[in-house]
């Protein structure tokens, strides 16, 4: 049912009076914000002041002018008219802060992983750099697998560090992760590799089985999932395991 946009109300009617009508609309949670003007020839103040008491936005005496009760009704038509455009704009705000609240929190989150992969990979060139300088003896061939890892390290860190800095995509929701063809072998072999130094501190041995199968992925996204499963095996395997 359609609601009335203002309500001129009698004080003195038949079984009820204008009074109770007041209370009982104003309890009425779909009804309450109906603004109610008071038409009665009743002008003792207490009558009055009971009528305000109660929710009515004016007081209009009989006998009245049309025009001033016009008047009156287009003024309080204004007014609900305002507030009523103000509670809709302060609920799209209130939509608009939450949504924020969300993106902001969405960034923040994405921010803290990227910049942990991040510092796991400088940890990674760190540590293969400490072998390359302190092996006292190193065949060619294991220098150059080694510096390789470097390579795929530092490659790999320009693609987190690409995503760190794109804020404008983030705020935008539109972090976009590439469909590519992503060869299974050589993404555990970059894992493995990046946390050799880790596992041989605790005497892990890794046991890899894989058929060498392609998948479709981001191939970045796919060195980080690989690499922080690893990672969280390795810090919470027991020694020798």
């Amino acid at each position: 049912n359609k609601k009335p946009d203002l309500i001129l109300l009698d004080i003195i009617m038949p079984h009820m009076d204008g009074f109770e009508v007041c209370r009982r609309l104003k309890e009425d949670p779909e009804v309450r914000d109906i603004p109610v003007i008071f038409i009665t020839a009743r002008t003792e103040t207490e009558d009055i002041l009971t009528g305000f008491q109660l929710g009515a936005v004016d007081y209009v005496t009989k006998p009245f002018r049309s025009a001033e009760l016009f008047a009156r009704v287009r003024a309080h038509l204004e007014i609900k008219a305002s507030r009523d455009l103000f509670a809709t704009y302060n609920k799209q705000l209130e939509r608009l802060s939450k949504n924020l609240r969300r993106l902001n929190e969405d960034k923040n989150r994405f921010l803290s992983i990227v910049s942990h992969d991040i510092r796991g990979a400088f940890g990674n060139v760190i540590s293969i750099s400490r072998i390359l300088t302190e092996e006292d003896s190193m065949e060619p061939d294991e220098a150059t697998a080694l510096l390789t890892d470097i390579a795929i390290e530092a490659e790999h860190m320009i693609a987190l560090a690409e995503n760190l800095l794109n804020i404008e995509a983030i705020e935008r929701r539109e972090v976009c992760l590439k469909r590519e063809r992503v060869e299974t072998r050589p993404l555990f072999d970059f894992a493995m590799q990046a946390h050799q130094i880790a596992s041989q501190a605790k005497g892990l041995i890794f046991e890899m089985e894989c058929d060498g199968s392609e998948v479709d992925g981001d191939l970045t996204a796919c060195r980080q999932i690989a690499s922080n499963l690893l990672s969280n095996a390795v810090k919470y395997s027991l020694p020798g395991s």
